[in-house]
């Protein structure tokens, strides 16, 4: 089933939206699916064992630029570890989660996710295609609790933009509250467009080069009919 928001019609550049693959990876358990419900959806819901395969969403940025996000789950395949890098090969851009209050999740963002996504798109991916850094569960976490075992966003950055200092994030978010859940689609949707336009997403599969409407030109005194 896919998933298209209505919106009116749109101006300039919006009349071409272009339609980006974005990965969701990470541990499984960390609420992957249950955050794109939510932002599907606008609701909450404990989707355990659930698969959602690919949904697509219209959205529109800051500028009004209408882009497609055609969302990609990992279907539960990482429970069996039959994931490889090849899986994201035609990925624009990629999402991985990791769950605040359980540290091996974000142990693994280190050593399998980020790994895989270097493997399929080379070590200077960060430059070329947005990865962005997301912790879930956010509800859970009690920040007046100094002694609560959880992953702290400062020191996700510190550990993480010494090494790649493109990488997007992180960004806390509760698909239970909804609390910056559209927050993290924006900033994906953002910077996958910018990169597009820019020239600099370079994936395998897929043209290269910036993002350009083909726009009819209108002659003096004819028109673009």
């Amino acid at each position: 089933m896919n998933v298209i928001t209505d919106s009116p019609v749109p101006t300039s550049m919006s009349f071409f939206p272009q339609t980006y693959k974005i990965m969701i990876i990470g541990k499984s358990g960390v609420g992957k699916t249950s955050l794109l419900w939510r932002f599907l959806h606008n609701e909450f819901k404990d989707l355990r064992g659930t698969i959602i395969d690919v949904e697509q969403k219209k959205m529109k940025v800051k500028d009004g630029t209408s882009v497609v996000l055609a969302l990609m789950d990992t279907a539960r395949l990482e429970t069996h570890y039959t994931l490889s890098p090849n899986y994201l090969r035609d990925a624009n851009a990629v999402i991985i989660v990791y769950d605040i209050t359980d540290p091996t999740s974000y142990v693994e963002v280190k050593d399998l996710w980020l790994r895989m996504v270097f493997t399929q798109f080379g070590q200077d991916a960060d430059q070329h295609i947005p990865i962005l850094i997301v912790g879930s569960k956010s509800d859970l976490v009690d920040k007046y609790d100094d002694f609560q075992v959880c992953v702290r966003p400062k020191d996700v950055k510190e550990d993480l933009k010494s090494k790649h200092s493109c990488l997007l994030g992180p960004i806390e978010c509760s698909s239970k509250t909804g609390k910056n859940v559209d927050k993290v689609f924006q900033e994906i949707a953002e910077n996958t467009l910018r990169r597009d336009m820019e020239g600099s997403l370079r994936v395998p599969g897929r043209r290269y080069g910036p993002y350009r409407p083909k726009i009819k030109q209108v002659g003096d005194y004819g028109c673009a009919c």
